[in-house]
């Protein structure tokens, strides 16, 4: 169930007068990823949960990008 669904629902005429082949462009952007399969070969997640549950050592996948965090200075 939606929201546009229930009675006295919000709607946002605006948005639509000013985009009003929006649902053309996001079928556009859409075309092109890949859709979701649960329980894929390359479906990470699930292996490792799979591991916990079959008491088999979880591997750890390495970081791609670690957030250096640099002390703040003193403004002059």
């Amino acid at each position: 169930m939606r929201e546009a669904d229930l009675t006295r629902h919000l709607s946002n005429d605006k948005e639509a007068e000013e985009n009003p082949d929006t649902a053309s462009k996001v079928a556009k952007d859409l075309k092109g990823i890949k859709p979701l399969v649960f329980g894929a070969d390359d479906d990470y997640q699930l292996l490792q949960a799979l591991n916990v549950l079959k008491g088999l050592p979880v591997d750890h996948k390495p970081l791609t990008a670690q957030a250096s965090i640099e002390p703040a200075k003193p403004g002059k």
